[in-house]
């Protein structure tokens, strides 16, 4: 099963997407890394951002807000790539699941 971790800061804005299992033979993770991939490239080439993708053993999103003038954008692209995500996990409930984190706050 494919698991994406959606990392916040304290202000509620993505930083990071997390992905584990993400390598399985399915529709669900390999819509999931597609989508992935969408995001990167929409900020890479559209918003001239670097966001960090890398696929090891797990996907790891890193995203580049480095300019505090393009956060609006930033969150749409993130934002629509999340609801995706969780469209995707009630779809194949069996095979990717997506949950929200938020940085620095302790429970």
């Amino acid at each position: 099963m494919g698991e994406i971790i959606v990392q916040r800061d304290e202000e509620g804005r993505i930083v990071a997407l997390i992905g584990e299992g993400m390598g399985e033979p399915n529709a669900a993770t390999r819509s999931g890394m597609y989508f992935l991939r969408a995001a990167e490239n929409a900020l890479s080439e559209y918003l001239r951002l670097s966001p960090t993708l890398t696929a090891t053993d797990e996907v790891r999103m890193i995203v580049d807000r480095s300019d505090p003038l393009l956060n609006r954008e930033i969150d749409a692209v993130m934002e629509t790539v999340v609801r995706g995500l969780k469209l995707l996990a009630q779809d194949f409930p069996g095979d990717l699941v997506v949950h929200e984190a938020t940085l620095g706050v302790k429970v």
